[in-house]
């Protein structure tokens, strides 16, 4: 019944109803912060929770050395599973009144961006064609290093790249997409066409790779050797998508097809990550 329902009950609950809907990173990054910061409240029973409790664990986020946009995410996420009781068991929403950090420009995340002149540097000093051509990929399409890993031979054809798959390690296989919206087919130019040509050629079933895809941490080590041997301004992988998006917004292209591109759910999620590059183009 619910007077016996606790705290780990009802978190259960929400993520069952979460399931399918958020990518398996998410689900652990939930399961990690539940327990960090709701977990001694976990056995208490529902009715017992008050909003001076949920007061403590905002408290206790907020005392932690995160960014201020981690610690948002983890209060919505106790909002979240507050609100959840509170439309299925009809207990008190006891997060109602937890408000979230306010951000001031410093805390706005600004990535490290390559130029096309920074990348064709840097790709000058890769030998291996594959991760020579899985960057160049990454550069010209702004997809995310798992949809692109996940490709097969037969997703590129007339000029464009079928995304509707994703692959962060070959072990935990071939996942669905974060969001509905991150299904799309994107058109390839063509110097990017030119240097996928011989991987088309082949007899391979994945784009980058063979009969599996290229390994994660070839793609690191690759990665790694030919950033440290062209002297660019350091970056990570995932920021050769920022490079795209940010390449492309400084050009005057339309925002929303932009967003389309990135598979992004809307063009307020575009507009949030690339204020910063809005605001130099202006």
């Amino acid at each position: 019944s619910n007077t016996t329902l606790t705290l780990d009950d009802v978190f259960r609950e929400y993520m069952q109803s979460k399931q399918g809907s958020i990518a398996t990173i998410t689900e652990n990054e939930y399961n990690r912060a539940y327990k960090m910061y709701l977990g001694e409240l976990g056995h208490r029973k529902m009715i017992s929770i008050t909003p001076r409790d949920m007061l403590a664990v905002r408290q206790s986020i907020v005392n932690t050395a995160y960014s201020k946009s981690y610690k948002n995410k983890i209060i919505k996420l106790v909002k979240s599973v507050s609100k959840f009781r509170y439309n299925f068991y009809d207990f008190k929403d006891c997060s109602k009144q937890l408000t979230l950090l306010p951000l001031n420009s410093n805390d706005m995340k600004t990535y490290t961006i390559w130029s096309p002149e920074e990348f064709d540097h840097f790709i000058s000093f890769i030998d291996d064609y594959v991760c020579k051509a899985f960057f160049t990929f990454l550069f010209h399409t702004g997809t995310r290093l798992g949809e692109a890993k996940a490709l097969l031979v037969s997703d590129i054809s007339s000029g464009s790249a079928s995304i509707s798959k994703s692959m962060k390690h070959f072990e935990g296989g071939v996942q669905p997409l974060k969001t509905t919206s991150s299904k799309r087919v994107i058109q390839l130019d063509r110097q990017t066409m030119k240097v996928l040509a011989p991987l088309l050629n082949s007899s391979s079933m994945y784009l980058f790779g063979d009969q599996e895809p290229v390994s994660l941490s070839k793609l690191q080590r690759c990665f790694k050797k030919a950033l440290d041997a062209s002297g660019n301004p350091k970056i990570t992988i995932h920021d050769l998508r920022h490079s795209h998006a940010s390449y492309l917004i400084g050009n005057g292209a339309n925002i929303v097809a932009v967003s389309k591109r990135l598979g992004h759910t809307d063009v307020n999620m575009t507009l949030k990550v690339y204020t910063h590059i809005l605001k130099e183009s202006e």
